[in-house]
């Protein structure tokens, strides 16, 4: 088994004021626990909402993480590169757990994209294409005046999907109703894109809404 392996470097920087304190990591292999978790939401609040939508584990290669702050304003995280790998999945918002999970994403102004991603459920497979110029995979946090959060990805490819009762548990109650409804037998191939989004509510906290 490889070894994790963190290298980080900071640098002050006083020539103007207020100073600038600038952190750069590289990490290698590193699990996706709790610790990251805090040190991450401590870094950026706003995080707080994707470890929550995503419950991601596995372990990741990081390079040229870069964190800046200046006294007074909350710190900017902005991640080029990041590769999981022997990864576990599972949204809030449709908890059909996928594992043996690999993703390629990069992390910058509130937004991930996200370049492609694979992983299977007992004999389901999925992949996520990410790369489209036109439109592309994404996971992003806004103002609350409009959503908290959206998750975007409009090529999915599913291969020998169960449509059973584990999986229409999962689906939201009118979309489950649906699939009860046709009764469809399984193994099933499909292609399809999905937009999930997070929408501030007085009563409930907050409202999730998939399309």
């Amino acid at each position: 088994t490889t070894m994790a392996a963190v290298i980080s470097e900071a640098t002050l920087d006083l020539r103007q004021q207020p100073a600038r304190l600038t952190v750069t990591v590289d990490a290698h292999n590193s699990p996706l626990d709790q610790q990251l978790r805090a040190a991450t939401v401590i870094a950026d609040p706003e995080l707080e909402a994707v470890w929550e939508e995503l419950n991601p584990s596995g372990f990741i290669d990081a390079q040229g993480i870069e964190v800046t702050w200046v006294p007074g304003t909350s710190p900017q995280i902005v991640l080029p590169s990041v590769r999981l790998e022997r990864g576990t999945v599972e949204l809030s918002s449709f908890p059909f757990p996928w594992d043996n999970v690999t993703a390629d994403l990069s992390w910058r102004d509130g937004r991930a994209h996200l370049k492609r991603a694979e992983g299977r459920h007992n004999n389901t497979s999925v992949t996520i294409e990410g790369q489209g110029p036109d439109d592309p995979a994404f996971f992003e946090l806004a103002e609350r005046e409009r959503f908290n959060w959206r998750l975007h990805l409009p090529k999915i490819t599913v291969r020998r999907l169960d449509p059973g009762d584990e999986f229409a548990a999962a689906l939201p109650v009118d979309a489950a109703s649906v699939l009860r409804n046709l009764d469809p037998r399984g193994p099933l191939d499909a292609e399809l894109g999905v937009e999930i989004a997070g929408f501030p509510d007085d009563q409930w906290g907050e409202v999730v809404t998939s399309a």
